[in-house]
Parts: C-alpha cells; structure tokens; sequence
C-alpha cells in the first residue's frame, strides 16, 4: 500500500479538505481499508474508527452550513420579489409583536 495515502488519510487536517464530497470520499477510503482489515480477522489500526467519527462530524456540521446558506440565500431572493405593501406589512408586523413581547416581558419583571 503506498503509505502516502495512508498518511494523509490518517494525518490530513479536515481543514484542509475543502468539500463535503471530499470529506465522503476521504470518509469512504478509510472505510473501506478499515473493513478489508475487519474482513481479515485482523484488527485495523486504533486510529480509523476516531477518523472516521471526526470525517462524519464535520462532515454532517458543513452540509448543515450548507442548507443554512442556502435558506438563507433563498429567503433573501423571496424577500426582494416582495412589493413595497408587502415590505411593509412585514415591518408593522414585526413591530406588533416586539411590543406584545416587550409588553410581556414588562409584567413579568412587574410582578
């Protein structure tokens, strides 16, 4: 086995790995080396399994970052098709209720 390979999949900093679909690859190649392990009643190095739980977290923290981008993205292009009126009612809106929250909050300290 070129043991570059196996140094960079043990020792690369998942900063360093720039997307998600690197990630499920870097996961899937130690995944696959650690079950040939497995598979030969041999035991696979300690490291592999802690790797593969931190690809997976990262993993799963930058595809959620993903979809909150893309919400957010998509809310921006929803909010700009509004009308004025519409800007509008969402702002006279927004202020009802800050006052109801704040109205909420003042009898609460009152009491």
């Amino acid at each position: 086995m070129d043991r570059n390979v196996y140094r960079v999949a043990r020792d690369v900093s998942l900063d360093d790995v720039r997307t998600v679909d690197d990630l499920v690859a870097l996961y899937a190649a130690i995944d696959i080396v650690k079950e040939r392990y497995e598979k030969l009643n041999l035991s696979p190095p300690g490291w592999m399994q802690k790797r593969l739980d931190e690809i997976d977290a990262e993993t799963k923290e930058r595809a959620e970052a993903e979809r909150r981008g893309k919400l957010r993205e998509l809310e921006s292009r929803l909010e700009a098709l509004k009308s004025r009126e519409e800007k509008k009612e969402d702002i006279v809106s927004k202020i009802a209720e800050l006052r109801k929250e704040t109205w909420r909050k003042t009898i609460t300290f009152s009491s």
